[in-house]
C-alpha cells in the first residue's frame, strides 16, 4: 500500500466542512507519534465538546489486548476518541485524507468500544471522490467487544454495507471512521489502524457443537454424499455417551476413520469459574481428550453458550490455539484475534437463501465462513438451534457447489 502523509480531523456529521483539527503535545501512554491531533467534536446532535479527559468524562484506562497489537506503521496519527451521547442516531466522525491505494489490502484495528450496547454502527467510509464511496462495516456483531478493553479486529474491505458512484480501492482520496450511537453516552477509542494483505481465496469450515449423535448419524453421510471430506465436532466430555449424544467409539471413528477434527467444549459457561478453577476445568477437558485418543483438534475450543470475558480470554489463551464464539460476522482468513473467531451461526429460522448469500459473500470477499450447527433432526423440535435434515442437506449441496475449499479450524489455523 502506498499513500502520502495523511491529514486528519474529527468532526460531526453536521459540521463536516467547517471543523478542523488542532495539534497538541503528545499525551503519555496514548500514542507513539510525536504529536496528537486534539480535534474538536461539534456540539451538534449533542456530541461532546472534547474527546479528551474532562471532570465529567474521565479518560478511559488502557487495558491489555487479548492478542498482540498489530506492529508496523499505522494509518492513524493519534489515538482517536469518537464520542456519542444522549440521542439515538448521533454520529461522530474522524476523517483522514490521502491519497491511499488499498488494492489487495484489508484492515486491522485495535478498538476499545466502551459500552458496545450503545453502538448502532462502526463504519469505514472510503471516498474516491465526493460522489463515489464504499461504506464498510468494521464490525457487524458488537458482542465481539463483550470482554471490554482493547480488541484486535480485522475487517475485509469487501464487508460492504453500501456503495455510491464508482469508487476504486486503488484510488481513495479520503477515509472516514464513523461511530453511530443507539442513545446514551459512549466513547469508542481507535488505538490503531493498519492494512493487512487480503486473502487469495475464501475458505469454509463446518462445525458442530455439543457432540450430538446426529454429527455421526446424519451430518457425516450427508457431507460425504456431497464430497465434503471433513468437519469439526466440539464435544463436551461430561455428555459423551448420554442419550442422543455420541459414544466415545463414534467420536473416535469420526476422527480416525473419517478424518474429522474433535474440538474441546466446556459444559458450563466459563464466566462462572474463578481463574484458578477455570484453568483446572480446561486442563481436565484436554486430559479427557488425550486419555481417549481424540487429541487431534483438542487445541481448538468452543465457548459454552458463547460466553467469555477478559479473564476467560487470558486463561483460554494459555491452553488452546483458537477459540470459537457464536458472534455472527465475517471472519478473515487470518483472524485478528484467534480466541474470538466469528461465525455464521445456523439456527432453525436460517433460510436457504441466507446460506446461499453467506457462501457467495465468502467467495467474493475471500473470507473464512465458519458454519456452526448443533442438533440435526428430521423435523423441528422447537429448539432454535435444531436444524432439520432437509435444510442441512440443502446447505451442504450449496456448499459443495460454491467452490469454497472446506477445511477444519485446525487446518486453516496451521496454514495461516
Amino acid at each position: 500500500m502506498s499513500h502520502h502523509k495523511p491529514h486528519s480531523r474529527t468532526v460531526s456529521r453536521r459540521s463536516f466542512l467547517t471543523t478542523s483539527a488542532l495539534t497538541t503535545a503528545a499525551i503519555a501512554g496514548l500514542s507513539t507519534s510525536p504529536a496528537l491531533a486534539s480535534s474538536r467534536l461539534s456540539s451538534n446532535l449533542g456530541l461532546s465538546s472534547s474527546p479528551w479527559p474532562t471532570p465529567d468524562r474521565p479518560q478511559p484506562t488502557p487495558t491489555p489486548t487479548p492478542g498482540p497489537i498489530p506492529s508496523g506503521p499505522g494509518l492513524l496519527p493519534e489515538t482517536i476518541f469518537l464520542s456519542t451521547s444522549g440521542i439515538a442516531g448521533e454520529e461522530s466522525v474522524f476523517e483522514l485524507t490521502g491519497p491511499f491505494d488499498f488494492a489487495g489490502q484489508d484492515f486491522s484495528f485495535v478498538i476499545d468500544a466502551g459500552n458496545f450496547n450503545r453502538i448502532e454502527s462502526l463504519i469505514l467510509q472510503a471516498y474516491t471522490d465526493l460522489g463515489s464511496y464504499f461504506r464498510v462495516d468494521i464490525v457487524r456483531d458488537f458482542r465481539t467487544f463483550r470482554a471490554g478493553g482493547d480488541n484486535i479486529v480485522t475487517t475485509t474491505k469487501f464487508n460492504i454495507r453500501s456503495t455510491a458512484g464508482s469508487p476504486d480501492w486503488a484510488s481513495i482520496e479520503r477515509i472516514e471512521l464513523k461511530v453511530s450511537g443507539r442513545g446514551g453516552e459512549n466513547t469508542v477509542i481507535f488505538r490503531h489502524m493498519s492494512t493487512i494483505p487480503e486473502a487469495t481465496a475464501g475458505v469454509a469450515t463446518v462445525v458442530f457443537d455439543d457432540g450430538w449423535l446426529s454429527d455421526y448419524t446424519v451430518a457425516l453421510p450427508i457431507m460425504q454424499n456431497y464430497g465434503i471430506r471433513t468437519g469439526v465436532s466440539y464435544v463436551i466430555p461430561e455428555r459423551v455417551g448420554e442419550a442422543n449424544r455420541m459414544s466415545i467409539s463414534q467420536i473416535q471413528e469420526l476422527q480416525n476413520v473419517h478424518g474429522w477434527d474433535i474440538g474441546s467444549h466446556g459444559s458450563v459457561p466459563l464466566t462462572s469459574f474463578s481463574p484458578g478453577h477455570l484453568a483446572t476445568e480446561l486442563a481436565n477437558t484436554k486430559k479427557y481428550m488425550v486419555d481417549n485418543g481424540i487429541s487431534r483438534g483438542m487445541n481448538h475450543f468452543s465457548y459454552p453458550l458463547g460466553r467469555y470475558n477478559r479473564e476467560v480470554l487470558e486463561v483460554v489463551r494459555t491452553h488452546f490455539d483458537t477459540a470459537r464464539t457464536i458472534e455472527h460476522d465475517n471472519e478473515t482468513v487470518q483472524p485478528g484475534d484467534p480466541y474470538r473467531l466469528r461465525v455464521f451461526y445456523v439456527i432453525s429460522s436460517t433460510t436457504v437463501q441466507q446460506v446461499h448469500n453467506a457462501l457467495a459473500r465468502a467467495v467474493a470477499n475471500k473470507t473464512w465462513l465458519i458454519m456452526v450447527y448443533h442438533n440435526l433432526m428430521d423435523s423441528s423440535d422447537g429448539v432454535p438451534e435444531t436444524v432439520t435434515t432437509a435444510d442441512f442437506t440443502e446447505h451442504m449441496r450449496l456448499l459443495s457447489e460454491s467452490g469454497l475449499p472446506v477445511h477444519t479450524i485446525r487446518e486453516v489455523w496451521e496454514r495461516r
